[in-house]
Parts: C-alpha cells; sequence; structure tokens
C-alpha cells in the first residue's frame, strides 16, 4: 500500500497504475487516505487503454519492405523482420 504520512502535514496516498502516476494528499487520518486509493484505484481500473490508431502509410510501407525481403533475401531474414514489423505495428 502506498498510504504514507508528512510530518506536520497530514496523510497522503501515491501509486502508479497502467503507466501513470496517482497521487492525492493532506487527508487528516489514514483511514480516509486508504478510502481514497482504493476509490481512485477502481476509478483508473474502468477507464479504458486509449489505443492509437495506426497510420495506413505507415502499413503499407513494412509492406512493400516485407514484399523487398521475401523477394531479394534468404526465407530466414524475412521471416525475422515479419516478426520485428508484427511487434512494430501492434506497439504503435
Amino acid at each position: 500500500m502506498s498510504v504514507y504520512s508528512v510530518k506536520g502535514k497530514g496523510w497522503r496516498y501515491d501509486f502508479t497504475m497502467k503507466g501513470q502516476r496517482h497521487t492525492e494528499a493532506w487527508f487528516k487520518i489514514k483511514r480516509e487516505a486508504v478510502k481514497a486509493e482504493n476509490k481512485r484505484k477502481k476509478e483508473v481500473e474502468r477507464q479504458p487503454d486509449p489505443q492509437t490508431p495506426i497510420d495506413a502509410h505507415v502499413l503499407s510501407l513494412v509492406n512493400r519492405w516485407l514484399d523487398f525481403l521475401k523477394d531479394y533475401r534468404s526465407e530466414t531474414d524475412y521471416k525475422d523482420c515479419r516478426y520485428n514489423a508484427r511487434r512494430w505495428v501492434e506497439t504503435s
């Protein structure tokens, strides 16, 4: 649990979820901070993950590149590059 006290100011919570930091501060008692943290975690869990749309131009370039590799390179090179291209498309 990431609830802690700051001397002379009060309690606060601080956690990271889905790559973003969430924090709120200056609760009078620890119980309030824990309750607020749990509420915020539920809100963050309900939010959908934003997905970046893939530009069609990038896909056409990747496909052309793979076609070139298939025609002029070895089968192993083609398979390795196809694997990497799939990873690039999934993460972008």
